[in-house]
């Protein structure tokens, strides 16, 4: 338990944990939630990656689904 309430009561270190997942070859990112601030600052700290936000304003009905979720897998026939 006091793991579980550290991770909730203290901040994340956002630019090493996506400098983390980009050195470790993460190119694609998806935002769960309102708004896009965190997809913001991912392509401030990683400009080569994709950042996704699911809250997308222009997305009809809202909630989009970012593309390479939708895409088939290569080689898959349907």
């Amino acid at each position: 338990m006091p793991k579980l309430v550290e991770h909730l009561t203290r901040g994340v270190d956002w630019i090493t944990a996506v400098e983390t997942m980009s050195a470790a070859g993460v190119t694609q990112f998806v935002e769960v939630g309102p708004g896009k601030v965190l997809t913001g600052l991912i392509k401030r700290i990683a400009p080569e990656a994709e950042g996704f936000a699911t809250d997308e304003q222009a997305a009809e009905g809202r909630l989009a689904v970012p593309p390479f979720l939708t895409a088939s897998p290569a080689g898959a026939t349907s």
